[in-house]
Parts: structure tokens; C-alpha cells; sequence
């Protein structure tokens, strides 16, 4: 299996994708994965990419907490399709410059009313997760009283 911990060196990427499909690997100011073999590690290491903009991991035994991710503030893209990732969404509340997030199949949890005050954000979809959505009411207010644009919610248990 390939470990992302290796990845720890290239500290300069702004996007990464990893998918357990076909065998491609190209390095530029992007890096994708497609590998024949598991790709495997914890998303801690995402800690040294500081400019990461956006993240595309599906299909993978990438595991790790959530949480591992508050600090990329160039963040605004976010696709965590089918992995071992876990936590709760509220530690992505600082990542200011997040506009779209898919989450899906994976043990997430949190009220969505914790990302709503993201003043980018445009859509964000919870696919068979732990994720809620208490009130849709102070979702709505919350988002209009701080003038932000409208935002397209999928929350599907």
C-alpha cells in the first residue's frame, strides 16, 4: 500500500485527490493519486500542506479526524467520498473560504447549523452520515442575517 505520510514532503500543494482506481500518479502544483494498490494514511498530514485548496479523497482507507483539517484556511473545496474519516463538521467552521462540500458514506457527524456562518459557502451535501440538521429554520435566518448568499443543502440519511 502507498502511505500519504509520504506526502509530508510536499508541502507546497494547493489540490490533491486520492481514488483507489486506476494506476496514474502525476505531481505538479496538484497531486493526484489513482492507484492499483490501497492508498492508505491519516489525514493528519494534511497539517503540513498549509496551501491546500482542495481535497478529493473517494474510495480510500484514508482514516483520521476531521479535525485534522481546521487549520487550511486556503481551503474551499472538500470531497470525502466512501473513506474512514470521523469527527464532527463543526471543527470546518473556520475554514472561511470553504464554498462546496461533499460528504458522503463516511462516519461524520455535527449539526449542519455548525458550518452555516462559512460566508462562501454555496453547497454542502451529507450523504448517508451522522450529520443533522436541527432546526432549517435558524439555518435560514442565520445564513440571511449575515447577509451571506444562498447555500444548497443535501443532508440524506
Amino acid at each position: 500500500p502507498l502511505d500519504i505520510f509520504k506526502l509530508g514532503n510536499f508541502t507546497n500543494l494547493t489540490d490533491i485527490s486520492i481514488t483507489d482506481f486506476s494506476p496514474d500518479l502525476s505531481i505538479t502544483d496538484s497531486l493526484s493519486f489513482r492507484h492499483q494498490s490501497p492508498v492508505i494514511g491519516d489525514i493528519e498530514i494534511f497539517r503540513f500542506m498549509p496551501h491546500l485548496t482542495s481535497i478529493y479523497i473517494t474510495y480510500s482507507n484514508i482514516y483520521g479526524d476531521i479535525s485534522a483539517l481546521k487549520n487550511l484556511s486556503n481551503l474551499n473545496t472538500l470531497c470525502l467520498l466512501s473513506t474512514n474519516i470521523t469527527g464532527n463538521i463543526n471543527h470546518l467552521s473556520t475554514l472561511k473560504f470553504l464554498n462546496f462540500i461533499v460528504i458522503k458514506d463516511t462516519n461524520v457527524s455535527g449539526n449542519i447549523c455548525d458550518i452555516c456562518l462559512l460566508p462562501f459557502l454555496h453547497r454542502a451535501s451529507f450523504v448517508r452520515t451522522n450529520v443533522i440538521l436541527k432546526d432549517k429554520n435558524e439555518l435560514n435566518h442565520i445564513r440571511s442575517s449575515n447577509h451571506f448568499p444562498y447555500c444548497f443543502f443535501i443532508l440524506l440519511i
